[in-house]
């Protein structure tokens, strides 16, 4: 398991390894975390069950950034697990994850 975010701050990179731990990952999925343009929406996540590429806006602030990483990692568990993204869960578990492990 890896998780590579370059150019992120430590809090964040700090707060995705706790995210991480949290959603319970298999050891062998690998994640990629960059800051790129995402056309209008905070993040985006793509990849299969070995790993995925999660793309965060740059133009987020410091929380808005966690946010969206707590959120694209639920999708890349759902990756994980082979099932289909599901929004509702994202949303929710944005919320919680962040609250828990953004300090």
């Amino acid at each position: 398991m890896y998780i590579f975010m370059e150019d992120f701050s430590p809090k964040l990179q700090e707060f995705a390894l706790a995210v991480f731990e949290v959603l319970d990952f298999e050891p062998e999925f690998n994640i990629d975390i960059v800051y790129e343009d995402v056309d209008g929406v905070w993040g985006y996540c793509s990849g299969d069950h070995d790993g995925c590429l999660i793309e965060i806006n740059p133009d987020l602030t410091e929380r808005e950034t966690a946010i969206a990483i707590a959120h694209e990692l639920v999708h890349a568990r759902q990756l994980a697990q082979g099932v289909d993204f599901c929004e509702e869960e994202a949303y929710t578990l944005e919320s919680v994850l962040t609250e828990r492990c953004y300090h």
